[in-house]
């Protein structure tokens, strides 16, 4: 029972990763959380030696309490969130213009507790892109006419 729920929580962390990470960033991103998984069970190495049994125990549940609030408090629901999206706000953010960024990512049912419970998100309009385009040809417009 205990190698099927960690490897499960394995599992569903590696998917997690996949969906909520840019494309851009994914490996990168997915490396360092790959890395720190393994510092923590090194760290785990080291501390077990030195604690009996009983304290392994509590300290595991302690740890996966922990874990499991965190996963609770700041995981998002992807579902039906094209990787788009992620693409579309990290272009907007690499531009210095992320509040610009008002899809999917920010409608409230997208949203980690986290964000929801501290307002951290921008707005949400359903026809975000389209306004978008139409900034940025009035921007490229208004260039044309300045340089005239």
């Amino acid at each position: 029972m205990s190698s099927f729920v960690t490897n499960w929580a394995n599992v569903t962390t590696y998917v997690m990763a996949a969906e909520t990470y840019p494309t851009e960033l994914r490996a990168t991103c997915h490396g360092i959380s790959a890395f720190m998984g393994k510092t923590g069970a090194l760290l785990a190495t080291l501390v077990f030696s030195h604690l009996e049994s009983s304290e392994i125990f509590f300290v595991c549940s302690g740890v996966g309490a922990i874990g499991t609030l965190f996963t609770l408090f700041f995981s998002v629901d992807l579902t039906h969130v094209s990787l788009a999206e992620h693409d579309a706000q990290l272009e907007l953010l690499i531009e210095g213009r992320v509040e610009d960024y008002k899809g999917k990512l920010n409608a409230r049912k997208h949203l980690s507790l986290y964000e929801k419970l501290t307002g951290r998100h921008g707005e949400y309009e359903p026809d975000w892109a389209i306004s978008l385009v139409r900034k940025d040809m009035e921007r490229a417009l208004l260039g044309d006419i300045e340089k005239e």
